[in-house]
């Protein structure tokens, strides 16, 4: 079966730009590539840190979120995942939710770390669009009374990308997570198994 999310990414890598005229058209495309992957990194920084607005604010305000593989959920609109954001919720394609099932940790020393691999950008031909994928892990680490739990999610980022007057704004983000599990570490444990 073929998802929305293999489509656009397997467009994205199989896209062939065409040769720049110019040198300044190849530098200025060089220059939105640079642009478009500085965005893709602050939305790491800003998710990792809960920084609902400045993730946002790196949005068009009729961006659209779609999750697929492992979760399931499309919303469209800036407000609508300001509110996401603010009580997250990550409905399951079993019918579950991660976010009802991590609330017991609030109260807790929690990171979350985003980790891009291998992105690849492409531009539109008029250098006003942009797409990315990348290959992604997520590492959530929630601090226990005996040591850690350690939440891993991998899978696929696409992207899509618009020029605005003001710079470059996220349209449409796809996650597509393929793999995520939970390990959790004991100190205690760890030194009798090494001493074993």
């Amino acid at each position: 079966m073929t998802s929305e999310t293999d489509i656009l990414r397997d467009d994205v890598i199989r896209m062939v730009e065409r040769e720049p005229a110019s040198l300044e058209e190849r530098v200025a495309r060089l220059e939105a590539k640079e642009a478009i992957h500085d965005l893709m990194m602050r939305y790491g920084h800003f998710s990792d840190a809960r920084d609902t607005e400045g993730v946002l604010a790196l949005y068009t305000d009729d961006v659209e979120r779609v999750l697929t593989g492992t979760l399931d959920e499309r919303v469209r609109g800036k407000d609508t995942l300001r509110e996401l954001y603010r009580n997250p919720v990550l409905p399951t394609r079993d019918g579950k939710s991660l976010g009802e099932a991590s609330r017991y940790r609030r109260g807790r020393r929690t990171t979350v770390r985003h980790m891009f691999a291998a992105p690849l950008i492409r531009l539109s031909d008029d250098g006003d669009t942009g797409w990315l994928t990348s290959y992604f892990t997520l590492v959530r680490s929630v601090a226990s009374a005996d040591g850690f739990e350690r939440h891993v999610h991998e899978g696929t980022y696409t992207f899509t990308f618009v020029r605005l007057d003001d710079g470059w704004r996220i349209s449409k983000m796809v996650v597509d997570t393929e793999i995520g599990h939970d390990r959790g570490y004991n100190p205690e444990a760890a030194t009798k198994e090494g001493s074993a």
